[in-house]
């Protein structure tokens, strides 16, 4: 295990190699005067959102302009091998993780599992899980016993490394289909401003296929092979996605915000919310509240 040394007050980072492979990179940084971060690597790269408000950020792969806007805790963004990504954010003191994958990862975890051919790009998508897992390694890292820390962090790489695989790799001939969202970046960003441009409404899966411009079998074929889920679904974790930052940076009623959002009713809002966030709108902005004026004390006391 190998770790880097820190290099400026303002941003602080710790790397650690594990299996000669997988390279995870911690870092604590002020972004309140705006950052840039570019990646191009011959390794895919997943980036852990842990802690700290993003409010303004805008991705770009490859030339392709994607701008989620914000950014919320447990959400990651996913960088295939030999793109060239570039992320500009504004906000303040956040923690986040990059997580550094070689191509063939999962021949060296798991031999015995099909390679994957590529990484399919994501950008701003909710993963409870990598989050939790990327949790866990900075604590067991961190954790003064020594004696079971390899043991665990192997365990939680492992873990990690299977969930990745699982969720965001392509395997070769997945698909006979003309249409292939997760490398066609210009139509998948051109669905991703379609729908934040449409939150406040209902969008027909038809009106997403026809921006795809492929029948309903391959359309939600490659979507789902895209982003992880299918078209419905993932309207449904926009909607959540802009409720999320709406409750935490704006007092915008709850009632209100369930109609911006495209949600039929306070009480479908409600549901909807709490099913996917496990707390209710309320509560999560009372917590939301509560988190931001414990920030305050501690800068003022700093």
């Amino acid at each position: 295990m190998n770790k880097a040394v820190p290099e400026d007050v303002s941003k602080i980072s710790r790397t650690f190699t594990f299996q000669d492979c997988i390279e995870i990179e911690f870092t604590k940084e002020d972004i309140s005067r705006g950052i840039e971060w570019p990646i191009q690597d011959d390794r895919h790269a997943v980036i852990v959102h842990l802690e700290g408000n993003i409010t303004e950020l805008d991705t770009e792969i490859d030339g392709c302009l994607f701008s989620p806007g914000t950014a919320n805790i447990e959400e990651v963004w996913t960088v295939p091998a030999g793109c060239k990504y570039v992320g500009r954010a504004l906000g303040e003191e956040v923690k986040y993780a990059v997580i550094r994958l070689p191509t063939d990862f999962m021949k060296r975890l798991y031999p015995s599992l099909p390679l994957v051919e590529t990484m399919s790009s994501f950008q701003g998508f909710r993963d409870p899980f990598c989050y939790w897992v990327t949790q866990e390694l900075i604590s067991t890292i961190e954790s003064d016993a020594d004696a079971d820390r390899e043991m665990l962090t192997e365990s939680a790489l492992r873990s990690l490394s299977l969930h990745v695989y699982r969720n965001y790799g392509c395997k070769p001939n997945q698909s006979n289909s003309s249409l292939h969202l997760h490398s066609d970046t210009i139509r998948a960003n051109a669905l991703q401003e379609y729908v934040r441009s449409n939150l406040d409404r209902r969008i027909p899966v038809l009106e997403l296929q026809a921006i795809a411009g492929a029948t309903t079998e391959v359309f939600l074929d490659s979507f789902r092979k895209a982003f992880g889920t299918t078209p419905a679904q993932y309207v449904i974790e926009q909607r959540i996605r802009r409720a999320q930052w709406l409750l935490t940076h704006t007092e915008t009623p709850i009632t209100e915000i369930a109609f911006e959002t495209g949600f039929s009713s306070h009480g479908h809002f409600s549901r909807s919310f709490k099913k996917r966030i496990g707390k209710s709108p309320r509560l999560y902005r009372d917590h939301q509240t509560v988190m931001a004026k414990k920030k305050l004390v501690t800068y003022a006391s700093d």
